[in-house]
């Protein structure tokens, strides 16, 4: 796991790599995710929203803080197949998504090497599958 905090005491990052258990398909797995950030006073403000990173399909979660109304967090996960890459941005005192936070997304998430193989999770479009009522990118980036 990777954490990073700028200068700027506004902001942070952890990212991080996992395998998701072979019983949780990836909607699963998107959902305990954001639960587990829930837990300290977050709560969604969107529906996952499919992102583009590295011309790589991805889903995002935007979070509102509770406790305070300056701060936000956005979770970031990619997968393919039981791997699962996850980057979790808190941004404090107002500060927003910028080009920074996009340059160290683009750059963190490009230290996945791209290679075959590893069990297929359920395909975006399938039942119980993150896309399964919408179209998204394609999330198992072959």
């Amino acid at each position: 796991m990777l954490f990073a905090i700028s200068s700027d005491p506004a902001g942070g990052v952890y990212f991080g790599h996992e395998q998701v258990p072979a019983t949780m398909n990836e909607w699963q797995y998107a959902e305990v995710l954001a639960e587990l950030q829930a837990r300290p006073g977050n709560e969604a403000s969107a529906d996952w929203t499919p992102v583009m990173i590295n011309g790589q399909g991805a889903m995002r979660l935007a979070l509102k803080s509770l406790k305070d109304p300056d701060t936000t967090a956005e979770i970031t996960i990619v997968l393919r197949g039981r791997d699962a890459w996850w980057m979790v941005t808190f941004l404090m005192k107002g500060k927003k998504r910028d080009e920074v936070i996009d340059t160290l997304e683009t750059a963190v998430f490009g230290t996945i090497e791209w290679r075959g193989g590893g069990a297929a999770a359920s395909p975006p479009g399938a039942a119980g599958g993150p896309c399964a009522s919408h179209s998204c990118p394609d999330l198992s980036l072959r």
